[in-house]
């Protein structure tokens, strides 16, 4: 398997950083950068150094689960299946959460798991009282539990202005990744095609090379 250079960047941080105790990272790249493959590069990584005996990723929606699971399962050469006595993975959606009876987050607990959390921006808050429902579950059974988290997002804000579950924040509050690739550096490197905005009923500020300009309208 061929990485991108940032792909093997990233995987390299992550393992160093994991290696030195720092348990949850954040990842915020470009949308269509390859957030996926480089998952399961670090995940055959962390495999590979004994660092992990599954990996349990969850993900927006059911198409974006089977996309992870067949691309860790290729890379990472282990299989995907309901119970994780049988194999190396699971994959699940942030809405099934809610179901997940109490004695499959307890093996959480009795192995050595890191959790991928896909698109985490949908996850809300870093303390119980203010979290969404799927935030919850992962402050009360994944915080603690996972070996290790990976969080990925190519919009780590939130509209709500809420905080991002596992993720810490700067004196503005703003979220502070572990490593980002940004769409100017995708663009550059004819990852991603420049994007394009579509202005309807709101106000937007683009900012480019160090300049601000404002316009009504939102974006699409």
């Amino acid at each position: 398997m061929r990485f991108r250079d940032w792909q093997l960047n990233c995987m390299e941080l992550a393992l160093i950083r994991y290696q030195s105790g720092l348990k949850h990272l954040l990842v915020n790249a470009a949308p269509g950068a390859g957030k996926t493959i480089m998952t399961a590069g670090l995940v055959r990584k962390l495999f590979k150094e004994n660092l992990i005996d599954y990996v349990y990723v969850f993900a927006p929606s059911r198409s974006v689960c089977d996309g992870f699971a067949e691309d860790i399962a290729k890379i990472a050469g282990i299989s995907f299946e309901p119970n994780l006595l049988l194999s190396k993975g699971r994959c699940q959606t942030f809405s099934s959460m809610r179901s997940i009876e109490l004695n499959q987050w307890e093996e959480l607990k009795q192995a050595r798991v890191m959790v991928v959390l896909d698109e985490v921006h949908h996850l809300a808050g870093n303390d119980e009282s203010r979290a969404n429902a799927c935030g919850k579950k992962v402050l009360e059974y994944i915080r603690d539990s996972a070996t290790f988290t990976l969080s990925l997002s190519g919009t780590p804000w939130r509209t709500d202005k809420s905080e991002i579950t596992l993720s810490q924040y700067d004196s503005d509050g703003y979220a502070i990744p572990n490593y980002t690739y940004s769409i100017k550096n995708a663009i550059a490197n004819e990852i991603c095609r420049m994007p394009e905005f579509i202005a309807f009923d709101a106000k937007v500020t683009v900012i480019q090379d160090g300049q601000s300009d404002s316009a009504k309208g939102a974006t699409s």
